[in-house]
């Protein structure tokens, strides 16, 4: 039996009227136009929609399935940062733009969550977090340059933040995975390092002022030893020079930087490193640089090493055999002259 007409009219309009709401959730708006603007880099568009009133945290046009899930539109400092137009992120921080506005995507509403309500956020990605898995490395500056002036209430909010999530923790979903909740600048980190951005891990860490044992090293692996293992010699000399321990054991369960270089076949790291002091003996996990490049293979470097640490023997063998000069004839007694200062042996002499 057939169904009755009008319930085939009933249902032709539903659809219609659901297709309706979701087009007129998403329609063009002045958010949209700064979103746009944003995006394409036009700084002076930019200023006029903000000039105008504009909230710089207004979204594009949202689109919504209920009862569970919403796609909110996207922010224009995600716009511009995904696309580092470095100038009008500062122009949208200039205008009180939130650096912690979450960027668009599918979403979880806790009041719709039967299992975690009061846990799984559904927030999706920041703008500094976009900048730094793309490496956008101007808009990763000016991100950074704008947190300065709040960084230690961001520090205290997120502590705040982390130490109210219930068990299970905080969740939040971050390019499709499902990850604990951290400080920012954690996040940025460790994603700039996972997707190969070195110009954005050194900007990380330049602008953040980080170094060896900072909070921001939680979780991201030690920028050093990062470095070396991906053979970046700019990066390890940049971190060097500014104080960064080229024999650190803090995770030693990836070595020291020395290891990680020789295990990977980085020769020019390992020679760099070497010559600025790198302890070629050094065990970390009870494995030597040495050993690590024997175990990965790498006969290259593991020959580099060999030749270091024999060319070392040779020159304190060659410096225990030289004679001593003979003493000449006093014509006088003297008084007996001061004991040298003891000598500190290197680390081959011992």
């Amino acid at each position: 039996m057939n169904p009755p007409t009008g319930g085939r009219s009933f249902q032709s309009r539903g659809l219609l009227l659901l297709a309706a709401v979701l087009a007129c959730c998403a329609c063009a708006g002045p958010s949209a136009e700064l979103v746009d603007a944003s995006r394409s880099g036009d700084a002076a568009r930019v200023k006029g929609l903000l000039d105008s009133g504009v909230e710089p945290d207004a979204r594009s046009g949202a689109v919504i399935v209920p009862p569970v899930y919403y796609k909110r539109g996207e922010t224009a400092l995600c716009a511009a940062a995904a696309n580092d137009h470095a100038d009008v992120v500062k122009l949208l921080l200039d205008k009180g733009a939130a650096l912690d506005k979450r960027c668009s995507g599918w979403h979880i509403e806790p009041a719709f969550n039967p299992i975690w309500p009061a846990t799984i956020t559904g927030k999706g990605y920041t703008a500094l977090l976009i900048a730094a898995w793309k490496g956008n490395t101007a808009a990763l500056k000016a991100l950074l340059e704008g947190r300065k002036s709040e960084a230690a209430q961001d520090l205290a909010d997120e502590d705040a933040r982390m130490e109210s999530c219930d068990s299970p923790p905080c969740y939040s979903v971050v390019m499709d995975f499902f990850i604990p909740l951290t400080r920012p600048l954690d996040l940025a980190l460790k994603t700039a390092e996972e997707r190969g951005h070195a110009d954005a891990v050194r900007v990380i860490l330049e602008e953040s002022g980080a170094g060896e044992g900072s909070p921001i090293l939680e979780g991201a692996v030690n920028p050093i030893v990062w470095a070396a293992s991906a053979g970046d010699v700019a990066l390890v000399r940049w971190l060097a020079e500014h104080g960064w321990n080229v024999n650190t054991t803090a995770q030693c369960d990836l070595g020291t930087p020395l290891s990680a270089a020789a295990g990977a076949g980085r020769a020019e790291v390992v020679d760099y490193l070497l010559k600025k002091g790198a302890n070629p003996e050094l065990p970390c996990d009870q494995v030597t640089p040495l050993q690590q490049a024997q175990k990965m293979n790498q006969a290259g470097t593991a020959r580099q090493i060999q030749t270091f640490i024999a060319r070392r023997f040779d020159d304190v063998s060659e410096a225990a055999a030289e004679p001593a000069p003979a003493a000449e004839p006093a014509s006088a007694p003297a008084a007996s002259p001061a004991a040298p200062a003891a000598k500190t042996a290197n680390w081959w002499e011992k």
